[in-house]
């Protein structure tokens, strides 16, 4: 029988994550709201894949930085 509880095999890292979290950097997301959806993924409650949860919120974010940026470029387009 493994020692191990379900809920520590499931919150285990992916090898992959220092180059995804390379990823959301390159992609212009702050370290700081890094850090914030870390915060955020590890306290929210009934999060069976925290890592997926988190890298979700992450592109969740990454998606609104570049709503709002394109937003303001199209306002500075049209004079706005």
């Amino acid at each position: 029988m493994l020692s191990a509880s379900p809920s520590y095999r499931r919150n285990n890292l992916p090898a992959t994550w220092k180059s995804d979290v390379d990823t959301f950097l390159d992609a212009g997301l702050p370290a700081d709201v890094i850090m914030q959806m870390v915060s955020l993924a590890g306290g929210k409650q009934g999060i069976y894949n925290r890592w997926t949860y988190f890298a979700g919120c992450c592109w969740t974010r990454i998606r609104q930085i570049r709503e709002r940026a394109a937003k303001i470029v199209a306002e500075d387009e049209n004079g706005g």
